[in-house]
Order: structure tokens, then sequence, then C-alpha cells
């Protein structure tokens, strides 16, 4: 149901590129954005204009925003994470280097402020504070996620808050600009806010779950999360309900052999129905996200957009 708003999304990106390919550091970040990729933050903020009324195709600049500053935040991510493949193909830092990883992370943020201020009127102010404080909340989520990894235990309650600020939020700031451009009230912006970071939180643990129990290709090697150490959804609830040998198998960092890492600790998941627990989990901030549809005033056909694009992506099975 992005459809349109991805065909849009893809055109100006393309315009971008060439807009921008005199600049001598710029072969790193058209390779990372002809990556194959869903655009669903940036359709999300043009559906949310769609949804509340404006003329979407007006607001591009700031869809466009969003989808650098995405892209901004997976260069560095890949860095600090030491990953070696992004959406199935080689990241920045492994195909050139740390120092191009970097370079080009840094300009596509420029880019992102540039295209946010274009064409955004009298909204710019209430625009640039959402966008502000959301990167300032990624950059604190990246920097638990980090933290965790030298920690054993992690209660649920900071495992939601750190995927909340490192992934979610930027789902919530997509969908709350749609709807500043369009004047949308105060109750509607927080509403569909409230929606994006709901959805967001939910979407997150069923990425972490799909590290393991993908039906298909899921770009990125199965098991990834357990070699980077990763305090995944699924490495939580483990540790809560496992017992201390479980426990001492799950915090092991030291490991020769990476296949017989990823099936000692997918064996414990399996033993401790870890894939059931954290599902129901999921559920429940799926259902939380339904609630603040509820909440919109918009028409009953504007609000089974949501509950259709909701359902789209509660189901995914990649």
């Amino acid at each position: 149901m992005l459809e349109k708003y991805q065909k849009l999304i893809a055109v100006y990106l393309e315009k971008f590129i060439a807009d921008n390919y005199g600049n001598n550091s710029f072969k790193s970040i058209e390779y990372i954005l002809r990556l194959k990729a869903k655009r669903i933050r940036p359709s999300l903020l043009l559906m949310s204009a769609d949804l509340f009324g404006g003329d979407f195709s007006k607001y591009i600049n700031q869809a466009l925003a969003i989808e650098l500053f995405h892209n901004f935040t997976l260069l560095h991510d890949d860095i600090m994470d030491k990953a070696p493949l992004r959406r199935g193909k080689a990241s920045v830092h492994t195909k050139w280097d740390i120092n191009t990883a970097i370079l080009s992370g840094d300009f596509l943020y420029a880019y992102s402020l540039q295209c946010m201020y274009k064409d955004a009127g009298d909204k710019l102010s209430e625009i640039m504070y959402v966008f502000n404080k959301t990167s300032i909340e990624i950059c604190e989520g990246q920097s638990l996620d980090m933290q965790f990894e030298e920690r054993k235990e992690i209660s649920t309650d900071e495992y939601i808050k750190m995927i909340s600020l490192k992934t979610a939020v930027l789902l919530a700031c997509s969908l709350k600009i749609g709807s500043i451009v369009t004047s949308a009230n105060d109750i509607d912006k927080q509403a569909i806010y409230n929606f994006g970071l709901y959805l967001g939180i939910a979407f997150q643990m069923k990425d972490d779950v799909l590290d393991i129990y993908a039906e298909d290709d899921f770009g990125k090697r199965m098991g990834g999360d357990i070699l980077e150490n990763k305090k995944t959804i699924l490495y939580v609830l483990a540790y809560k309900y496992g017992d201390d040998s479980q426990k001492n198998i799950l915090s092991n960092n030291s490991f020769k052999d990476e296949d017989i890492r990823i099936s000692q600790v997918v064996s414990i998941y399996n033993k401790l129905e870890i894939l059931h627990k954290s599902d129901s989990l999921i559920d429940k901030y799926y259902n939380l996200a339904l609630c603040e549809i509820d909440k919109l005033s918009l028409a009953r056909k504007q609000k089974d957009k949501l509950y259709q694009f909701s359902e789209h992506i509660f189901n995914r099975k990649i």
C-alpha cells in the first residue's frame, strides 16, 4: 500500500544522486542509496500527509531528508557493529574503508538537513524540533545498544527503551512530520506519533526474531545478532528464563566456531520457547499501535489504510 509513495521517492532519490554526482565522496553514498530498500520511513511521512488531507507530493523534500538521515545512521551503525553486510551486499566500510564510511555518513546527515529545510514554510520550526529531538534520541539508543553488548543481563524494560530510541522514534518522527505539514490538530499529531512508536517497537522485535527464524533470505547472515553479542529480545528473554548453565552459554562471547555458537544459542531459545514469548510481546505493542489509530479523527477509510499497513508489517516473513 506504500507503492505510490515509494515510486515518488525513487524518482527524487535518482534526481538527488544526479544533482550531487560530482562530489568526490559520492560514489559510496550512491552505493548505499541504490541498495535494495523498501523506503518505509519516508513513505510513512508521505502517507501521513496524504491521510491528513495534504498534497503529499509537496513534501517530498522532507521525505527525502528522512531517507538520507536513515542511511546516515546505517553507515555509522555498520561501523560500530563491524557488520560486513548491509541489505545483502558489502557494507560501505567493508567495500571501501572506515574513514570513507564515516565521511559518507556525515555527508548524508548534512544533506538530510538541507532537504528538511526546503519548502517547509511556516512549519519549519516545529518540523526541525521533532527532527532534531529524534536525531538525539537515535544517538542515545545506539549508545545504549553498545553499552548492552558489555552486559550479561538486560531487563525487558531496558531493551524496550533502547529499541524505542534506536529504531521506533524515526518511524514515529516520519509520521508526525507528515501530520505537521498538513496542520493536523495536536491530538492527531500525538496519536500518529504514538502509533509509529509502538509499531516501531513491534517492528524491531520482529526484526530480532527474523534474524533467527526468517523463512527466506533476510539480506544478512542468519544468527548475525548472536555473533555480534546483540541484546535482542530473544537474548533478553532467554537470559531471564534460563538456568545458570544456559545463561553461561548465552553470555559467553569467546568462541572459535561461529556455526557451533549459533547452534548452541538457538537450541537454548528453542528449549525455553523464546519464540513464543517474543511473539507475545510483539503482539502487545502491535495492539497498542492499533489503539492509537482508534484515537485519530480520520475517517474510517483513512484509518483502514493504517490498519492495512500495520498488518503488512506485522505479518512479514523476511
